[in-house]
């Protein structure tokens, strides 16, 4: 019904009333009564949530929140549905029911307002919250390990941030095993779909270099594995990547430039990576060589001397490594 009362007037007389008034006072029992109904089924299902006002105060008061304004203020920014991943009424009630354990877990992080703060990023940026709230609201173990990675890995937050879906890959216990062989990694990266292309292939890298490196940065928060095993694991990953990427840009050149007789390229690593050390925040430090005679020619239908082939090949071969697509970016490489 239009709050105006002109245009309430002119509702009721097609109804045949003769105010605004009168048909408020006709509709009044009945509203009240299914008021009554709602809040009854309301007031059941809503027993486990977060209050307002005053009560969300008091409750995050006792959960132990140092900063309560501040974390009141934020709660109070997602429920009014500023964000676009919060306006429809499926995502505000995925975020109630998610709500309370949120705040336990982030009350017992090292730092709660880091870790809310950059909840706040990361749902000002998404496109949609509701799987996210789902998920923690299912998994309360995924909530406490997301307070810490937000507390205490600003580098795996703003990744959340730009994927939120990482967490997902963290359901599986398996998230948190030692990182398999590079092999292994490089069937996983190298499986193409049919009728797939070049792209689809750096973004495909891409997705599954980032799931990886993320469950490794996730396993040195979560103190569950040896530092020194997860450093040799963002080596393998990211050794799995250069493989990967470095046949399919071969492959890709020698379409026009076909190849150098009796020649390859070689990727000599050095740094971290040389050492299998390599951190989640490493760059790339590769040196490209290549085998045979220098002074040899393509054998493509568009010939170049050695030289310059595997100068154009080792930056092909560099863009595939660091260039960022939809999917993201990979690796800063140093050559």
């Amino acid at each position: 019904l239009p709050e105006d009362p002109e245009a309430l007037d002119r509702v009721a007389a097609l109804h045949g009333m003769e105010s605004g008034g009168a048909l408020l006072e006709a509709v009044r029992p009945h509203v009240e009564r299914v008021g009554r109904i709602y809040d009854e089924l309301a007031d059941e299902d809503n027993a486990s949530r977060l209050p307002q006002g005053a009560g969300l105060e008091a409750r995050l008061s006792d959960a132990g929140f140092a900063d309560v304004h501040n974390a009141q203020h934020l709660i109070e920014k997602w429920r009014s549905g500023r964000y676009p991943a919060l306006r429809t009424g499926a995502a505000r009630a995925a975020l109630e029911d998610a709500l309370p354990g949120l705040i336990d877990a982030f009350a017992s992080a090292p730092e709660p307002a880091a870790a809310m703060a950059r909840v706040d990023t990361l749902l000002s940026r998404l496109p949609s919250a509701i799987n996210f709230f789902r998920l923690l609201e299912a998994q309360p173990a995924l909530a406490r390990l997301l307070s810490m990675i937000l507390s205490h890995a600003p580098t795996l937050a703003e990744a959340l941030a730009r994927r939120a879906e990482l967490l997902d890959g963290l359901i599986d216990a398996s998230a948190l095993d030692p990182m398999p062989s590079t092999d292994v990694l490089a069937d996983e990266m190298g499986r193409r779909e049919p009728g797939s292309d070049y792209q689809w292939l750096l973004d495909h890298v891409r997705r599954i270099v980032g799931e990886r490196r993320f469950a490794l940065g996730a396993q040195i928060v979560a103190g569950v594995s040896d530092p020194l095993e997860v450093s040799a694991g963002y080596a393998r990953v990211a050794e799995a990547a250069i493989g990967v990427l470095a046949a399919a840009t071969v492959a890709e050149f020698q379409k026009d430039h076909g190849s150098v007789p009796g020649s390859e390229l070689v990727v000599l690593a050095l740094g971290r990576l040389g050492g299998k050390a390599l951190t989640h925040a490493s760059d790339l430090d590769l040196i490209y060589l290549f085998t045979g005679d220098y002074s040899a020619e393509s054998d493509g239908k568009k010939p170049l001397g050695a030289v310059t082939y595997y100068n154009r090949l080792g930056q092909r071969l560099s863009a595939a490594l660091s260039v960022p697509t939809a999917a993201g970016p990979l690796y800063e490489v140093d050559t």
